[in-house]
């Protein structure tokens, strides 16, 4: 996961090349698109598309405990399940941080602190 924090600070430094007027080598295009296309793959892969049901479910769950609108059955159900299938991170600065880069747009310029909190 360390490789798509990387790619993302990669692009950020394409962005700047192109928003400064500076023109990028033909060799800086293809890496940039091969880069985009990359992330692009792994923000539609099962386990980020999961993980990010989870972050969801798990915000609405904190929602229904503090007075909200309940969850039903199915989506607690789809809550245990996911928590089971894709455990918090043993290093959540890490591998959490890079889900969110993943799953963010490719272009966007700004991160996520990506903590998934229950």
């Amino acid at each position: 996961m360390d490789d798509i924090i990387k790619d993302h600070k990669r692009l950020k430094e394409f962005s700047r090349q192109r928003r400064s007027r500076w023109k990028l080598t033909k060799e800086e295009d293809v890496e940039e698109a091969h880069l985009t296309v990359r992330l692009a793959a792994l923000a539609s892969s099962p386990e980020i598309t999961a993980r990010s049901r989870l972050k969801e479910s798990k915000a609405r769950f904190r929602i229904s405990r503090a007075g909200g609108p309940p969850i039903g059955l199915a989506e607690e159900s789809e809550l245990r399940s996911l928590s089971t299938l894709y455990p918090e991170p043993s290093s959540p600065a890490n591998t959490t941080r890079a889900n969110s880069l993943a799953f963010s747009s490719a272009f966007s310029n700004e991160g996520s602190d990506g903590e998934l909190n229950t």
